[in-house]
């Protein structure tokens, strides 16, 4: 069975290049639309599907596997899939070019799983002539968190220390050496925590576009730390109280946990619930002082009226940044193991069946609304 997104983007191609909708793919091969949706957004194809879309665009099945037709160099491979910029759009996303959205985030997901994939060959420089140029190229989306290779070497990041060249590449091989024993999960989980992605994910598109479908695409690219940041800062709501200190009336803000009637009636809480996110334990009591520099808008929380249950009229305040001390300030002191035991599964299933249960199990979801929050 294939998983990689080389073949759905490939595949996606192929299609397109044959000026077949989805439907017509489908019809083809037997299947559902929802199936051939599912294989083009990178979920695995089963291995005799695969047979039959190679032998119905006329390619060998190692090609289709590969996402990569044999007479094509790997220059042109990786330069087709990597470079961003031919994926990027400053067009407002409509419900219309959503399509231009997925495949952004999809291309983002692909130049990422490369980067990590090659990074422990440039640090052994172990890489190939043209791994090095693809590497280079892809490098210039990744910037070397310095604050998480001090905590490394010092146990605290209270001083100033910067990492260049050899020195970069020394303290990844060393890394590397430390975690490449490790499962591929958790594995995965500590490389991740060496760069940082710094290609502009759209996120102000996202807001502006009011679509629960953009903020779908989007949250199934961020990592999980981010995932999970994002919904424990929506389940907090601001709000202002007037103050009389005698004189005079002063404005104060303070905050308070969002209900349960807001959870179920505003939709990007379902859509952030069923796009993997979870609830954490005691958010507010792992502070660290690591990671201060905010880049990831929070969610606003004046919701207005809503018209469309496919759009929200808030999801973002452009110009406001939560604070890294929830979450995303701590998460890389944390292995993934540790990082599992401050998810709140049972809150967080709870969210999901209040959002979900409604109309398919209604006796299920009104024994939930009982329970205790």
């Amino acid at each position: 069975m294939s998983n990689t997104l080389q073949t759905a983007i490939f595949l996606k191609q192929l299609r397109r290049d044959s000026n077949m909708t989805i439907q017509d793919l489908a019809k083809m091969i037997g299947v559902s639309k929802a199936a051939i949706s599912k294989w083009e957004a990178g979920n695995g194809i089963k291995t005799e599907y695969l047979y039959d879309l190679a032998k119905l665009f006329g390619i060998r099945f190692s090609e289709l596997l590969n996402g990569k037709l044999d007479s094509e160099s790997n220059g042109d491979y990786w330069r087709k899939n990597f470079d961003l910029s031919n994926y990027d759009f400053d067009e407002f996303i409509t419900e219309d070019n959503l399509e231009l959205l997925k495949d952004f985030y999809i291309h983002c997901k692909m130049a990422q799983e490369e980067f990590f994939k090659l990074l422990p060959k440039w640090a052994n420089d172990n890489l190939t002539q043209d791994q090095e140029e693809e590497f280079a190229f892809l490098k210039q989306y990744f910037k070397f968190d310095s604050n998480f290779a001090i905590y490394k070497k010092y146990g605290y990041t209270n001083r100033i220390e910067f990492f260049f060249g050899d020195e970069e590449k020394l303290f990844v091989k060393n890394f590397y050496e430390e975690i490449k024993n490790l499962c591929s999960v958790d594995y995965l989980w500590e490389l991740s925590k060496l760069y940082n992605f710094t290609y502009d994910i759209k996120l102000d598109a996202v807001h502006e576009s009011r679509s629960l479908k953009a903020l779908e695409y989007m949250l199934d690219f961020m990592p999980q730390a981010e995932k999970d940041a994002l919904l424990m800062v929506n389940l907090k709501k601001t709000i202002e109280k007037e103050e009389f200190n005698g004189l005079s009336t002063s404005k104060i803000q303070t905050t308070r946990e969002v209900t349960i009637e807001e959870i179920e009636r505003i939709p990007y809480y379902k859509t952030m619930l069923n796009s993997g996110c979870n609830c954490i334990f005691n958010h507010n009591s792992f502070r660290h002082s690591s990671w201060n520099e905010a880049f990831l808008f929070y969610f606003e929380d004046d919701i207005k009226k809503i018209e469309d249950i496919n759009k929200v009229q808030c999801l973002m305040d452009e110009k406001k940044q939560y604070n890294l001390d929830e979450i995303l300030s701590w998460w890389k002191v944390c292995s993934h193991q540790e990082y599992l035991t401050f998810v709140d599964k049972e809150r967080t299933q709870y969210y999901k069946d209040i959002v979900n249960l409604k109309n398919s199990n209604p006796v299920k979801y009104y024994e939930n609304l009982r329970k205790i929050n």
